[in-house]
């Protein structure tokens, strides 16, 4: 399946979330969501306290979350690496003499640590930060004994109508980007 970024290897790169206080009102939600948005039952699940599968519904896509680790320590490589030679351009153009001096060197190190510094970002990328005010609220309120519903959806658009519908239900949403 096609995936929405060119860092990431999901297929749905934005997750939601949202907090009930009964099953069957959580329940109902999901049911209200499917509805609306004609989503299928991949897409939106309710996770009840207790769930051995919760952390496999809340981030089912192993296989993508593997292929958004190399896509991203990929792209960001290289696109430090343009960076690099940009730098390098850019300094030469304006007659550095530590750079006109020493050419190959220099643009050797720029490549070098221009990449270094795209791989760094690559692997902040592939962390996920977003995912974690997500997936921390869900855990926190499977603990204290209250439902979520989760929608794995394919845009921020898509996101945020499921939110709203889910808020309108009584639910507390959470989100990553």
């Amino acid at each position: 399946m096609k995936t929405s970024s060119p860092v990431s290897g999901e297929v749905f790169d934005t997750k939601l979330a949202a907090i009930f206080n009964e099953p069957a009102l959580a329940d109902e939600a999901r049911q209200a969501v499917q509805d609306a948005l004609a989503l299928p039952d991949a897409q939106v699940c309710v996770i009840l306290p207790g769930d051995p599968a919760a952390d496999r519904k809340l981030e089912p896509e192993i296989q993508g979350i593997k292929a958004t680790m190399v896509r991203s320590h990929v792209t960001m490589g290289a696109a430090g690496v343009v960076a690099g030679v940009v730098a390098w351009l850019v300094l030469h153009f304006i007659d550095i003499p530590m750079i006109t001096q020493s050419s190959w060197l220099s643009l050797g190190a720029l490549l070098f640590f221009g990449g270094i510094a795209g791989l760094l970002v690559g692997g902040l990328l592939s962390l996920r930060p977003d995912h974690d005010r997500y997936v921390h609220t869900v855990k926190a309120a499977l603990r204290k004994g209250r439902p979520a519903v989760v929608v794995h959806a394919r845009s921020p658009e898509e996101r945020a109508r499921a939110a709203a519908l889910l808020e309108g239900r009584g639910g507390t949403a959470v989100s990553s980007l």
